[in-house]
């Protein structure tokens, strides 16, 4: 009778063979030593590990046996009531489970044929490239809106995966199993995912997914004001910037919004798009000449926007929210002799 010991875990997983058939049972860490001498002195292993902790397998009911090289761990598939159960037996080092492997094999049944392969370099890279496909179809659709989550997060996935990738290339696992003709050769999806792999390119795809969709950063919503601060967009990017899910009406911590920038960088072009794809032309703008907050009419008026821009501000209804905030349009125009002004606001129908 032979029997190994597993200490890496909470239990000690304990394995005896013999010539008809092998038992499987666990006892605490403590009680390791015990375990071993009434072992040693042949006692049962019933009595030893307890009837509940312990699964007897008989060889005749065995139809795979499976050795993962580089894992200490020998899978056992036996035929039980009809059904088929699997059993993993874990040792301290890969000898001890090589010398498992070695006592049984000729007890096992001899319709068991013993198969040698070892996994091609394309099934070791199929998993880290579907993750890859996974990560960068994620990227791709929040990409546009959420681009600080998807490079940072992201940037980290992918670098996990690369690292998963390096060691299934580096250490490609080779398989010693025994098993009936009608059943398969080990699975890739089944017997060679790597748990730190799996979890690295599961975590990395749904944290990218969770942290882009349900706390979107800064660049998506202020891409647009920060393309008209910058002075890298023009009148044509406004509607895919929209479309992109930019916030036309972002503000800073200073309440300036990408309206009041274009008008004072005298884009004038760029602030009719935004009027037209609808910034706000009635909300109040702040002035820090006065230190006070204007309409947007006002602020557009003495900044000495031309005509057009004024024109689209009044198409917006600014010339009312004007009027509440205690600036009136027409009297300014005629106290400055501006008959342009004028002219426009008649052209709204609307006088004072």
């Amino acid at each position: 009778m032979w029997y190994w010991n597993h200490s890496q875990s909470s239990r000690a997983s304990v394995v005896l063979a013999n010539e008809t058939s092998f038992l499987v049972g666990h006892c605490e860490l403590d009680d390791v030593e015990r375990v071993r001498h009434a072992l040693d002195g042949l006692q049962k292993p019933v009595d030893v590990l307890g009837a509940d902790n312990v699964t007897v397998v008989p060889y005749m009911q065995v139809r795979e046996v499976l050795l993962i090289e580089g894992e200490p761990t020998v899978s056992v598939s036996f035929e039980n009531n009809n059904a088929i159960e699997t059993v993993k037996l874990f040792f301290s080092d890969f000898d001890y489970a090589l010398d498992f492997i070695n006592y049984q094999s000729p007890f096992l049944p001899t319709s068991l044929a013993q198969k040698n392969t070892q996994q091609s370099v394309l099934s070791a890279i199929g998993l880290p490239l579907i993750y890859f496909l996974l990560l960068a179809l994620a990227a791709l659709l929040l990409w546009d809106k959420y681009r600080v989550p998807v490079f940072t997060v992201g940037g980290v996935a992918a670098l996990a995966i690369s690292l998963w990738l390096f060691q299934r290339l580096r250490s490609r696992e080779k398989w010693i199993s025994w098993g009936l003709a009608s059943v398969k050769a080990p699975s890739l999806a089944s017997t060679t995912i790597k748990s730190r792999g799996f979890a690295f390119g599961i975590m990395g795809f749904l944290a990218l997914a969770i942290v882009g969709m349900l706390t979107p950063d800064r660049y998506g919503e202020a891409a647009l004001f920060d393309a008209v601060s910058s002075g890298s967009t023009s009148a044509s990017d406004v509607s895919q910037a929209i479309t992109r899910g930019a916030d036309i009406n972002y503000r800073d911590s200073n309440g300036v919004s990408a309206l009041q920038l274009a008008i004072d960088f005298k884009e004038h072009s760029l602030a009719i798009a935004l009027i037209q794809a609808g910034a706000d032309a009635i909300g109040l703008m702040p002035d820090h000449a006065t230190g006070k907050e204007v309409s947007s009419l006002e602020y557009g008026i003495k900044a000495a926007a031309p005509a057009n821009v004024i024109y689209a501000l009044l198409d917006r209804g600014a010339l009312v929210a004007a009027e509440r905030t205690g600036f009136y349009a027409a009297e300014y125009a005629k106290n400055n002799d501006d008959k342009l002004l004028l002219n426009l606001i008649n052209a709204q129908f609307i006088t004072k």
